[in-house]
């Protein structure tokens, strides 16, 4: 089976902004594949990389996991806060 991918851009103000891509998004169940940075084309995270604002990050995983991954790496989400129902995170 394949799992998608999602680009999610790190605007200012994202909660993910100076945290690590370590256990919060693994527990999520999903994979940081690459991140794209204004001077680097693509890094390849480790646990210890932290998330910039202006960061592209690319992330794999299920449709659930991602969509609750997107909403918790936006702003005004935590990594502690349980995902609002309906539809994915991000401002329209």
């Amino acid at each position: 089976e394949t799992r998608p991918t999602i680009l999610m851009l790190l605007a200012e103000g994202a909660h993910a902004v100076g945290r690590t891509f370590g256990n919060p998004i693994r527990r999520l169940g999903v994979e940081v594949t690459a991140v794209r940075r204004r001077t680097i084309r693509a890094l390849e995270p480790t646990a210890e990389t932290r998330f910039r604002t202006g960061d592209v990050v690319a992330l794999l995983g299920s449709a659930s996991a991602l969509a609750t991954a997107e909403q918790r790496l936006l702003p005004g989400r935590t990594f502690s806060q349980p995902p609002a129902s309906g539809g994915c995170g991000g401002r329209a």
